[in-house]
């Protein structure tokens, strides 16, 4: 019996020094544990602080540029195209350079302050602020102490170009403050145009130029002229290029009849529609409120636009 007590001891303190061993093994796994744990979260907090620097940094160089470009565009002296010209080769990408034009000449008015004259006083408040993803409002106050008191606020995206930062898109004060990259048309497939049927050939057409007109690419009036050749018989380019003419000789160049406007959004796309007539060769087409008249003729079994009458140029006959 004596024997069995001190062998049952002997294994009892084999046990606790066995669950020792145990215990301090895991105390020590623990404290690794907790190590790892501190460098983990000490890495994660150097990632977003760098992340933040950066977007603060590309912030900053962003916000600078649009400031130095606002302050001159607001100073209240007369400016003129050249000037302008001079100014949009510095701080405007290549595609917008034209585009800033083509969008002025609809609204009648600069689109860079959405305004035809430079308030007095409102470079002292222009602000620069930041909306995320590239984009930026831009504020300034007007006719201060004055019944007409109020502000403007235009959204502006900002892209690199080149090594430096620029503008790359404003919104034209016909969408108002909306911003964002679906505000143009980024990808490069473009629908098939179908000539078989008439009706079907002029929706179709419309559907592929103005999503042709909705992209931002430097080459747009070469890349639109193309698909003109492509798509329009003699008369109706004589026509076309007869009415650019005409706004050209007016000071507003660029003038597309096919759209009755010089430039254009992708928003725009949900208001255009094509009707058919009384006859069978002749269309209705309303873009952004602009009511076009369109005649097709076939030609070796495919369908051209033959003819082009725009109300604006009264000059110009209807079609017959």
């Amino acid at each position: 019996m004596y024997k069995f007590e001190v062998f049952i001891c002997i294994q009892l303190l084999l046990i606790c020094v066995s669950c020792g061993k145990h215990n301090k093994v895991d105390k020590a796994d623990i404290g690794v544990k907790k190590n790892i744990s501190v460098v983990v979260e000490n890495q994660e907090d150097l990632f977003q602080q760098s992340l933040k620097d950066t977007v603060e940094n590309v912030d900053s160089e962003a916000v600078s540029m649009l400031k130095e470009f606002y302050a001159t565009e607001l100073k209240p002296i007369i400016r003129k195209e050249k000037e302008l010209k001079k100014d949009y080769a510095k701080y405007f990408t290549k595609a917008m350079r034209s585009k800033i034009w083509r969008m002025t000449w609809d609204a009648g008015a600069s689109m860079v302050i959405r305004a035809q004259d430079i308030p007095e006083d409102s470079c002292e408040t222009l602000k620069i602020e930041p909306l995320g993803n590239s984009w930026y409002m831009v504020h300034y106050a007007y006719s201060r102490g004055t019944p007409y008191e109020g502000t403007k606020e235009i959204p502006v995206r900002v892209v690199k170009e080149d090594g430096e930062y620029r503008v790359g898109y404003i919104t034209p004060e016909s969408l108002g403050q909306q911003f964002g990259d679906s505000l143009w048309y980024s990808g490069d497939t473009f629908p098939k145009v179908d000539r078989n049927e008439p009706l079907d050939f002029v929706k179709s057409f419309y559907d592929f130029y103005t999503l042709k007109h909705s992209t931002l690419s430097e080459n747009l009036l070469q890349e639109l002229a193309v698909i003109r050749a492509e798509y329009l018989t003699p008369n109706a380019l004589f026509r076309f290029n007869k009415m650019e003419e005409l706004s050209r000789n007016d000071g507003y160049p660029e003038y597309d009849a096919l759209i009755g406007r010089h430039d254009f959004e992708f928003p725009y796309r949900n208001n255009v529609w094509v009707h058919p007539t009384d006859k069978p060769d002749a269309f209705q087409v309303g873009v952004t409120g602009d009511t076009i008249l369109i005649n097709v003729v076939k030609q070796e079994d495919e369908y051209y636009i033959n003819d082009i009458y725009n109300k604006e140029f009264e000059s110009f006959l209807p079609i017959e």
